[in-house]
């Protein structure tokens, strides 16, 4: 009896011990990554996907501080420059052990992207001095550089065979193009082998979708909820809903390439938006009217500054003085991406009442980066994620004249002054004064309203309850490594 009892036991055991490792989360996403290389993308599709797979140099606390994450420790010298001493033992995904060579090839590959070059092009060389240390001459503060090295697209990667590797807790094991894509579990992880046997994310444009989803069970997470959808989520005993603040900000950046989209123009645009009823209208009132493209909480960050607000009035006298053709339409870019839509057709309505006619153009992600890199739009709507929690990647990717295009300034703004304050930020090494600049910087930008800030992003998750252990980062990394399945 006590031989059958203690088989039972065993059996069970054995049984509980399989279905802990066959551990499938599923999560619904609203576009597809475009693709698995970090150095070439800055949406947070790709990058959400990209950080289960590499890993960066650095990391960003909560609280806005820089930790190591593949680096155990550094100094930096009198002179500047930063010495980096790397974890031992870090497994690429193909079992061999990352090197200094490793990290000196993935860096000078990002200096090679015209998407990520903004975020290294501060690191002057590149010196291995053993298998595990690495020197750093740098051209400007070294807490700007290891901010930077924290962002998701100066993820460490090698190259072999034509593909990319990391050493990130799950590596790829299908992609169905539009469709879904599967990760699964790397065992060698140097953190420690996560707890999910894999990851599946499930690409579903549609909000109503991705709720029903969770619904029903057929995904665990589902990403950006809508905030329609956002109580009856709460109603459901076996689900929840996670705010997520960020570092984010929704804005409109209008291309002052064209020389009919002047400096009155630009400013009787803003005053013809109702921010707050914008966000009533579509967010039920989740979210908080931005001022600055900057979102609180990071470094550089100044409420000294107020948006225009709502002004008809105003906005009707500016646009009259900016001699805007009135038989003009202008366009409006946006992607596809239920809340945009209808953010550009309220801003449609909003331009229609102040005397501007528009019309809304509409693309897959990958189309709306290429075409407005090549300034095909009058207007666009974006997203910026101030991923490094530095105002540097928040102002100089978006604003800088070096940046038009690709790498972020799809306003192709260019101001002299403002290009020399965020220079000179970058090579300050005195925080305050670092903080002036920067304020100088933003009250000269709000002043020739290349971007028009609209609200800081708060994306709304819904979890099943089964799920505990998600974190999302206010730099819009959502790591998956330690979710439990219970």
């Amino acid at each position: 009896m006590k031989i059958k009892q203690i088989a039972k036991l065993v059996i069970a055991a054995l049984a509980m011990n399989l279905a802990a490792s066959a551990a499938e989360l599923k999560i619904a996403i609203g576009n597809s990554p475009r693709n698995d290389d970090p150095h070439k993308s800055t949406d947070s599709y790709t990058l959400n996907l990209t950080k289960q797979l590499y890993n960066n140099l650095f990391s960003l606390t909560e609280s806005g501080e820089v930790k190591g994450e593949l680096v155990d420790s550094y100094k930096v010298d009198p002179e500047g420059n930063l010495y980096l001493n790397l974890k031992k033992g870090i497994r690429f995904h193909d079992g061999e052990e990352m090197k200094a060579e490793d990290i000196i090839k993935s860096l000078k590959r990002n200096y090679a992207s015209n998407v990520s070059k903004v975020l290294v092009e501060n690191i002057k060389e590149v010196e291995a001095l053993d298998e595990h240390t690495i020197k750093l001459t740098l051209s400007s503060s070294p807490s700007l550089v290891m901010h930077n090295l924290t962002h998701s697209s100066t993820a460490i990667v090698k190259e072999k065979d034509g593909k990319l590797i990391g050493t990130g807790p799950f590596t790829v094991s299908d992609w169905k193009l539009g469709e879904k894509i599967i990760l699964k579990n790397f065992g060698d992880y140097f953190e420690g082998k996560s707890g999910l046997d894999g990851v599946t994310f499930v690409i579903m444009p549609e909000m109503s979708n991705r709720t029903i989803a969770l619904e029903t069970g057929e995904v665990e997470i589902s990403y950006d909820i809508g905030v329609q959808d956002i109580d009856l989520v709460k109603k459901n005993p076996k689900l929840s809903v996670m705010e997520a603040e960020s570092f984010g900000t929704d804005f409109i950046s209008i291309n002052t390439g064209k020389t009919e989209l002047n400096k009155k123009f630009r400013q009787g645009l803003e005053y013809s938006i109702d921010k707050k009823a914008l966000i009533e209208t579509i967010l039920d009132g989740y979210s908080k009217k931005a001022d600055t493209v900057l979102a609180p909480g990071i470094f550089g960050y100044t409420d000294s500054i107020l948006g225009r607000d709502f002004d008809l009035k105003k906005s009707k006298e500016l646009l009259e003085e900016s001699q805007f053709p009135k038989d003009k339409k202008i366009s409006i870019w946006t992607y596809s991406d239920p809340i945009k839509l209808q953010m550009a057709q309220i801003i449609q309505s909003n331009l229609k009442e102040a005397g501007v006619e528009s019309e809304i153009q509409v693309t897959e992600v990958g189309t709306f980066l290429q075409r407005t890199a090549a300034g095909e739009h009058d207007i666009l709507l974006g997203l910026w994620y101030v991923s490094t929690g530095d105002a540097d990647f928040g102002l100089y990717p978006l604003l800088h004249s070096s940046s038009a295009g690709a790498p972020g300034n799809r306003s192709f703004y260019s101001n002299g002054e403002v290009d020399s304050l965020l220079e000179s930020a970058r090579v300050e090494m005195d925080t305050e004064k670092r903080k002036e600049l920067y304020e100088k910087a933003q009250k000269i930008i709000h002043e020739d309203a290349p971007i028009v800030p609209l609200m800081y992003k708060v994306t709304y998750i819904g979890l099943n309850k089964k799920v505990s252990g998600f974190t999302p980062k206010r730099n819009g990394n959502y790591p998956l490594k330690d979710i439990v399945l219970k």
